[in-house]
């Protein structure tokens, strides 16, 4: 692998607790974007049966969201949307930069929000970052209920995203980068930064924030020995090393003997940069970067004999209403 090319962190909402195929769809997974790694609404995710505890809320509610991820991409332009067919989203609100600003990031819950929400209905999230190799637009879904929603809401802003995005006649889905002065992109349909004020409930003001317990993360590193540099910034430029300055990759890649991350799909396959073309399999794509690798940074599920010890090589990690890095400030609480 010779060629230098743009490989950038990811970052996904875990609170409101999101759809991950009962557990089996890890948190990295959920951290790709939808435009281009998994070009279908909510990653093609089913929803839950029931709402899980900690997803029943009243109209009016601020939720404290949680974000997970490595980098914040220079912020960029956040939307908060609910749905009832997970095909055409309705807009909530908003929110400039909310992976810079994530730990304030709260979004209010409208009375007008459809009756069908009191049973179920779908929250999501979405993420057009300022820095990117390509544009790339993220999306995580969770399936809440919202007690007293009383629907009439007379104005939605409301996106089509199956045939906005998904079917799009036009290169990369439909993707727009935001603006580099604004942060804010056209494709997410009129700009709502404000709530209307019939259509939140001014007599309500609770706060719901995750319990921190609740975000345990029982995610290991492969290879804990070569998960180098943690509190270092993942590579914005493809490039990597072992040295204690180095940049490290995202999570999921290997810094590969030439010093570059990846491997990288981009949907279709995993991307060759030395033929611009693809590796002939997944496999192929890991060997090359995984092979007497500088830095290893797989992931897996912590095998259930080490998830109570206190030495294991976990992960376990309280995240506190968002965790993720910038500008290398890693915040995290290790225990």
């Amino acid at each position: 692998i010779s060629l230098v090319y743009s490989c950038m962190a990811h970052m996904s909402m875990q609170y409101p607790y999101p759809r991950d195929n009962n557990g089996a769809y890890a948190k990295w997974q959920a951290n790709e974007p939808m435009v281009s790694v998994h070009p279908q609404i909510c990653h093609g995710l089913s929803s839950d049966t029931t709402i899980r505890e900690g997803n029943a809320f009243s109209v009016g509610d601020t939720i404290t969201i949680d974000l997970y991820g490595s980098a914040s991409h220079a912020g960029g332009h956040c939307t908060f949307w609910y749905s009832t067919d997970d095909i055409t989203f309705t807009k909530i609100i908003d929110i400039k930069d909310c992976t810079l600003n994530a730990q304030t990031t709260q979004v209010t819950l409208p009375l007008t929000m459809p009756t069908e929400c009191t049973t179920k209905c779908t929250f999501a999230w979405t993420w057009v970052p300022v820095d990117s190799g390509a544009c790339e637009i993220y999306m995580n879904c969770a399936d809440i209920s919202v007690s007293g929603a009383q629907g009439g809401n007379s104005n939605p802003i409301s996106l089509n995203f199956q045939t906005s995005f998904i079917e799009a006649p036009v290169a990369n889905y439909g993707c727009i980068r935001v603006e580099t002065t604004t942060h804010w992109t056209s494709i997410m349909s009129s700009l709502k930064t404000e709530y209307d004020d019939s259509d939140t409930v001014s007599d309500n003001t609770n706060v719901v924030t995750v319990d921190d317990a609740d975000l345990t993360s029982t995610t290991c590193y492969k290879d804990e020995t070569l998960a180098i540099n943690l509190e270092n910034e993942i590579s914005n430029l493809g490039t990597c090393g072992n040295d204690a300055s180095s940049a490290r990759c995202d999570d999921g890649q290997c810094c590969s003997a030439a010093g570059y991350c990846g491997p990288e799909s981009d949907g279709t396959g995993w991307l060759n940069y030395d033929d611009g073309g693809y590796f002939a399999s997944e496999d192929e794509a890991y060997a090359v970067y995984c092979t007497n690798p500088l830095g290893d940074w797989r992931v897996e599920t912590c095998p259930e004999t080490e998830a109570t010890s206190e030495s294991s090589p976990m992960l376990n990690v309280y995240f506190v209403k968002v965790f993720f890095m910038v500008a290398g400030f890693f915040c995290v609480y290790v225990v």
